[in-house]
């Protein structure tokens, strides 16, 4: 059941069309808040495609700050992203398949304007928190539907974005997840204010924990984990946790 939920909160987007139709989400019409984080590492890390169901590398790196435009309403807007900050509330409204730009003229018509990365908007999400990695031109999004329906209170995603198997206990909690594979985690032992996070990889025929540490977090506050590997070494990895709250 919780697998299901996360499996409808993450949509793999990029600049490259997917294997579904593009007849099939572009006509539909939305309406949705969207939030940009953009990913400040540069690295390599797994991402889960949720349509194929393969996980897959993808390189980012840290490419300061860019500005992106979208057409909401058949008026055109602008938007912000920073390395490891939260952009603007984007209140849009149009198709699905939500496209992003670059300007490339003085006025304001889609000839002043070149696309440059789609972002796939999840049916039915009233709020998208849309991760973004960018490799010189290339950007690639990653949508998780964060409406309080689909990542309710008290519960935290948790994605495993580094190249190996791990097992991660989250105040009584505990599962382990293959690379570039991410579940649903309910804390069962917590304060309201924090919990207790150990990450935990399989060397030398035995589980070792290489990662112990209290991360804050209200009982009140709809999160995600991001685990990933800073230096990218899939032979030997080191591991962070990046804490996304909505």
């Amino acid at each position: 059941m919780l697998k299901r939920i996360f499996y409808s909160l993450l949509v793999l987007s990029s600049t490259v069309c997917s294997m579904h139709s593009h007849a099939q989400d572009s006509g539909e019409e939305t309406q949705t808040e969207v939030t940009l984080y953009k990913w400040a590492v540069s690295n390599t890390i797994m991402l889960p495609d949720t349509t194929t169901g393969v996980s897959r590398r993808v390189k980012a790196n840290n490419t300061g700050n860019s500005v992106l435009w979208y057409n909401s309403g058949g008026e055109w807007k602008s938007v912000t992203a920073s390395p490891a900050q939260k952009s603007a509330k984007i209140k849009y409204s149009g198709p699905r398949t939500m496209s992003f730009y670059k300007k490339i003229g003085e006025g304001q018509t889609s000839a002043d304007f070149q696309e440059i990365a789609k972002l796939q908007i999840p049916a039915g999400a009233k709020e998208i928190f849309a991760l973004m990695f960018q490799k010189g031109s290339s950007i690639r999004f990653f949508p998780m539907n964060v409406s309080p329906e689909n990542l309710p209170q008290g519960k935290i995603a948790v994605m495993n974005m580094a190249p190996q198997r791990i097992a991660i206990s989250l105040s009584g909690d505990s599962k382990t997840l293959g690379a570039g594979s991410f579940t649903i985690f309910t804390p069962k032992k917590r304060s309201e204010t924090s919990i207790d996070a150990k990450i935990a990889k399989f060397f030398d025929k035995k589980w070792v924990i290489i990662y112990d540490s209290i991360i804050s977090i209200s009982e009140k506050e709809r999160c995600a984990l991001l685990i990933y590997d800073p230096y990218g070494r899939p032979k030997n990895p080191q591991f962070s946790v990046q804490v996304l709250t909505f």
